[in-house]
């Protein structure tokens, strides 16, 4: 009988640490900061909407330009900010002549869908 005992008060040990356990997550769960959208990444007409520079090379030498909003853009060329100086480029005019669009909160060239 007595080895029924210690069964029990150690299930109703273990019952309570996975509880408190479980507790915890949940509160951490709300703690967390969720990734927030920017506003400045959200477009809600075309106007807000730009190409931008995605590579260190430009379009017109073998670069990629994609369309964003401003506040993208923003962040885009900070980052470009962090190319090499001396860096050589192909000769490939690369840019297409499109122009952006707002589409569900997102810019994209137009005659495209997202």
């Amino acid at each position: 009988m007595e080895k029924g005992k210690v069964r029990i008060k150690h299930n109703k040990k273990l019952l309570v640490f996975i509880i408190i356990l479980l507790f915890l997550v949940v509160i951490l769960a709300f703690l967390i900061p969720k990734n927030q959208v920017n506003e400045e990444n959200i477009c809600k007409i075309n106007s807000d909407c730009v190409k931008q520079q995605v590579t260190c090379c430009s379009c017109n030498m073998g670069g990629r330009e994609e369309c964003m909003t401003k506040g993208e853009a923003k962040e885009e060329q900070e980052k470009l900010g962090e190319c090499e100086q001396n860096l050589l480029c192909i000769a490939v005019y690369n840019c297409q002549d499109t122009s952006c669009k707002c589409v569900n909160g997102g810019c994209v060239e137009e005659g495209e869908l997202r």
